[in-house]
């Protein structure tokens, strides 16, 4: 229970619930009010909802079994939802059942008139205490969210359970004292039986939406959508080209199930996807330290079945002596968006900038996309580089590959003007999936967008 202070908030609202409940059974006992005898059983309620989410939250600390190789993460959820029913049956119904007897005998109340009014103030106090440390604790692990937002998306079910209650415990506070103020005005014992109805249906209220939250904990939920985000940039990087599709789930507040299908290239050895794999968990583990379980599955993506690419020759089909391109067969031309597609499979190219007045190549790993509403090379670079020095001049970006299944070669050419990308969110993105060489800081993101994307593909001849 570890998820902002959970254990802290449930053991300050188990000794207030505790606490009050004493004082409204005194004061029940000494003026028959029905509405002291309703929160009393509340507050009994919301003590035995406490100890409950803590049993839960130890049953959740045990080690995981053959029987249960995930662990014990979602008994927090099982005894969230016990929580709900007895909110709904014990407190709720039984509050509904004392008020309908109360109006069909209503009784004034003529001893100790004034006892009542005291207690619900001191209960308000104590009430009131504990909803400001469990609205403390949750403050740390809130952020942005709204409270009502908050409770909607928390992992967590502690906070949002103690919260629900102590805010319900407030109102439910201050029905009992309008009913229990209006009775000793007017001698009408229907006023208290009006304030017992109204803590009923709040507490039925509070109940539902616990269950229907706890409910889909339950079912199993996925992860937050800043998770979801930091799993998808940390994924990409040395070996695993992009996310073809990714699948997050809850096994408990503090632990996070990653399944995910990778897009490798199709002449990776065995050895290089394992390793990539690899590196790829521990990114997904430093992103997202509560991905306990992570299942990531090698694939290609469609194209890069046809095209394997790029960065060597294959011996059976490398040119050798009597062997090289096939003069027999004319190179063809590769459409626009097929250049587009096999840049976005290569994992690594060459850009050719002139840098005082001199040529120079530089071999760049990249990404292919979207770039105010068109297609565009990305990588990273850092200011006072020869690299960076083109940003703003006239370039050229080159990547190539060869198709081992049909003896095949290709060659894409993109030129244009190196700009220097802005947007904060597509720096995030590329810097979070292209991992810089050589261990280097490279914050800027430079963009080829092609005003000229050409492209070829060759056969090429065995050798004899």
């Amino acid at each position: 229970m570890a998820e902002g202070g959970g254990a802290k908030a449930v053991v300050a609202a188990l000794l207030a619930n505790l606490g009050i409940a004493a004082t409204k059974f005194v004061a029940y006992a000494l003026t028959g009010s029905s509405a002291m005898l309703a929160e009393g059983v509340h507050s009994v309620a919301d003590s035995g909802n406490q100890v409950l989410l803590l049993v839960g939250g130890r049953r959740a600390e045990r080690d995981a079994t053959p029987q249960h190789p995930f662990g014990f993460g979602r008994a927090r959820y099982v005894y969230a939802f016990v929580v709900a029913i007895v909110l709904f049956s014990v407190g709720g119904l039984f509050a509904l059942y004392e008020a309908w007897h109360k109006f069909s005998e209503p009784e004034p109340i003529e001893s100790w008139r004034w006892v009542p009014v005291a207690v619900l103030l001191v209960a308000l106090a104590l009430e009131g205490a504990s909803l400001r440390t469990a609205v403390r604790e949750a403050g740390r692990v809130r952020g942005r969210r709204s409270w009502p937002q908050f409770v909607r998306t928390s992992k967590a079910p502690e906070l949002p359970v103690v919260l629900l209650e102590d805010f319900g415990a407030l109102i439910g506070l201050g029905f009992a004292l309008v009913g229990v103020g209006l009775t000793l005005v007017t001698g009408d014992g229907r006023w208290d039986a009006a304030g017992t109805a109204m803590i009923g249906l709040l507490l039925v209220s509070i109940a539902a939406v616990l269950a229907v939250e706890m409910s889909s904990l339950l079912l199993g939920e996925s992860a937050s959508p800043e998770h979801v985000r930091a799993v998808e940039r940390a994924l990409p990087g040395s070996g695993v080209l992009s996310v073809i599709h990714l699948r997050t789930l809850h096994l408990g507040p503090e632990e996070l199930l990653v399944a995910a299908k990778v897009a490798v290239a199709g002449n990776a050895t065995g050895a290089d996807v394992a390793r990539a794999i690899d590196a790829a968990e521990e990114r997904v583990r430093a992103a997202v330290p509560i991905a306990r379980v992570i299942y990531l599955e090698p694939d290609l993506r469609g194209a890069e079945r046809r095209d394997p690419g790029p960065p060597s020759l294959s011996p059976a089909v490398a040119p050798q002596d009597g062997g090289g391109v096939d003069d027999s067969r004319e190179p063809e031309d590769i459409s626009r968006e097929r250049c587009w597609e096999l840049l976005g499979l290569a994992p690594y190219g060459r850009l050719a900038v002139v840098v005082d007045s001199a040529p120079e190549v530089f071999p760049v790993n990249h990404l292919v996309a979207d770039v105010g509403g068109r297609a565009a090379v990305l990588f990273r670079t850092a200011a006072g580089t020869k690299l960076f020095a083109g940003v703003g001049r006239d370039v050229a970006f080159e990547a190539d590959g060869v198709d081992a299944g049909t003896d095949e070669a290709w060659s894409v050419v993109v030129t244009g003007v190196a700009e220097l990308v802005e947007d904060p969110a597509t720096v995030a993105e590329v810097t979070g999936r292209l991992v810089a060489w050589h261990g280097t800081d490279k914050p800027h993101v430079v963009a080829v967008g092609g005003a000229s994307v050409s492209g070829r593909r060759f056969r090429l001849e065995r050798a004899r």
